[in-house]
């Protein structure tokens, strides 16, 4: 890699580590500038063994992150000789797998080789007692495994991955974004927060620290959103990605609903995740998207904001005022005099309302947003 190349890749590391450019972009720059097929930066927690963060640049195809974080990462022998990895030391799985283990295996005969890739070399970049990060140089079938020119470069380019790494993890915690989106988030009653597509927490409302601090499904470690369970922490670690990286975005949502349970004796959690796009609010929530997670824990009755109403159900802020004070038992005339509006204005919009939410009642609305069932 030639001097100009390499100062470029160190300088886009920085960047993505200041929040500037996301993570996949710089990782691309490196696999392409070396010739590979792609790389990876990947965090797992090691008292779960789940993948905290992932991220992937290169030339394969989207869906090789999606199927690895949902099911392949669970039978990956590598991660066995990672984890072993002392910080700085490098594993090439030709050395600890040969052809025939290879030809044998379900990790690579039905995930990573017919997604075109064949080898693997790579080295941990952090260790701590709750976290260990990892990169990987990922090559093609058909081709040589990395080559010590290749490893040099990466080698070099490493300090500068654990710098950049060290930097995006602290930002995070300092919550950098622009204080008009706290503003807003820290006025909901329900309980908001804010997270990066890695689930590091940005902004947390106080209903939302009180939610997380008694929670059975969902909690706080490491300034990051995590679940309990590891199957619940891939599944929340997929749609999360689903709607901030957009190669993920398959059919181009804004807002999803994750449910988590596993114990059939206790009320399910719900996760209510939109995104936060920067150009569409004006970079009040800083320059990076964001997911908004409105918590929700079944039937517990609660007071609802409208803004959540409205985000829920897509309904126009006029819209969600009227539904929500129809939940509280006031009738149309009441609302119309309280707002100083016609009568006919309010009907319309709860008949509106009714429509996008799918009901044809008070009683269902009132249902809808106080126990908020699958949208």
């Amino acid at each position: 890699m030639a001097p100009k190349e390499y100062d470029r890749i160190v300088n886009l590391l920085y960047l993505a580590g200041a929040g500037s450019i996301r993570w996949d972009e710089v990782l691309t720059e490196i696999a392409r500038s070396l010739g590979i097929m792609g790389t990876q930066i990947i965090a797992v927690d090691k008292r779960l063994g789940s993948i905290i963060y992932s991220f992937e640049g290169g030339s394969f195809d989207p869906q090789f992150a999606v199927d690895y974080i949902r099911e392949y990462h669970q039978c990956n022998p590598r991660l066995d000789v990672a984890v072993r990895l002392k910080p700085g030391e490098w594993m090439h799985c030709q050395e600890h797998f040969n052809d025939s283990y290879v030809a044998a295996d379900r990790f690579y005969q039905d995930f990573y080789i017919p997604y075109g890739a064949r080898y693997l070399s790579g080295t941990k970049l952090i260790d701590t007692e709750n976290v260990m990060v990892l990169f990987g140089a990922m090559l093609a079938v058909g081709g040589q495994p990395l080559q010590p020119v290749a490893q040099e470069v990466l080698e070099r380019l490493r300090e500068h991955m654990v710098s950049a790494l060290k930097l995006f993890d602290e930002l995070r915690t300092k919550q950098v974004e622009l204080q008009v989106g706290r503003m807003i988030v820290q006025r909901l009653r329900q309980p908001v927060a804010l997270i990066d597509s890695s689930r590091g927490i940005r902004h947390l409302n106080e209903a939302a620290e009180e939610f997380l601090q008694q929670s059975v499904h969902v909690y706080r470690a490491d300034n990051s959103l995590r679940c309990r369970h590891a199957d619940d922490e891939t599944r929340m670690l997929e749609e999360i990605r689903s709607l901030l990286i957009p190669q993920f975005n398959t059919v181009d949502q804004n807002r999803t609903v994750l449910r988590l349970s596993t114990d059939s004796l206790q009320a399910p959690t719900l996760l209510m995740l939109s995104a936060i796009e920067p150009a569409k609010t004006q970079q009040a929530f800083g320059n990076m998207p964001l997911a908004m997670v409105t918590f929700h824990q079944v039937g517990k009755s609660q007071q609802l904001d409208p803004i959540i109403a409205a985000e829920a159900y897509n309904l126009t802020p006029a819209e969600a005022r009227v539904a929500v004070a129809l939940a509280d038992g006031q009738t149309p005339a009441q609302i119309a005099k309280a707002r100083s509006v016609a009568l006919s204005t309010i009907k319309t919009q709860i008949k509106t309302a009714y429509v996008k939410m799918g009901i044809r009642s008070q009683a269902e609305l009132v249902r809808r947003l106080l126990e908020l069932p699958q949208i």
